[in-house]
């Protein structure tokens, strides 16, 4: 099957069955307030046939100048990583924010080699402590232009 790129609306966060790293994340992305701010910003979901495997979008902080990157990936997502990959770095090289973070648990991985695939840099030598959902340590990366 294919993958389709459509905008986010607010309900779909919560449809995505989360890969396990990022359950606990979704909780609170699912609250109202916390679902409004991701959706209102740049959000689109990756559609396989009729379920959404992925969510991605920027936050906006301060228009033009700070967003902050976020994703959502369900364990499907796997097979469509080089095209989401691709979408992903398209909007964010698009788009003439001066400084996109993200920040990824130290725990996942994938979560570090992911934001250097999309062109970010690691801005800590040391992880942030308890920075993240469930006191999980974080490291900060950047996108600046």
């Amino acid at each position: 099957m294919t993958i389709e790129f459509r905008p986010l609306l607010p309900g779909h966060l919560g449809t995505i069955a989360a890969q396990p790293e990022q359950q606990l994340e979704q909780v609170s992305m699912i609250e109202p307030a916390y679902e409004a701010l991701l959706v209102a910003g740049k959000a689109e979901g990756a559609w396989v046939g009729p379920r959404i495997v992925a969510a991605a979008g920027l936050a906006i902080m301060i228009p033009g100048e700070l967003a902050i990157a976020w994703c959502l990936l369900s364990p499907r997502a796997g097979r469509y990583m080089a095209s989401i990959t691709k979408r992903c770095r398209r909007v964010l090289f698009d788009d003439p924010i001066t400084r996109v973070e993200m920040w990824v648990n130290t725990d996942i991985q994938h979560g570090e080699r992911w934001a250097l695939a999309l062109g970010f840099t690691r801005e800590t030598v040391n992880p942030l402590r308890k920075r993240g959902k469930g006191g999980k340590d974080q490291h900060v990366f950047a996108r600046v232009r």
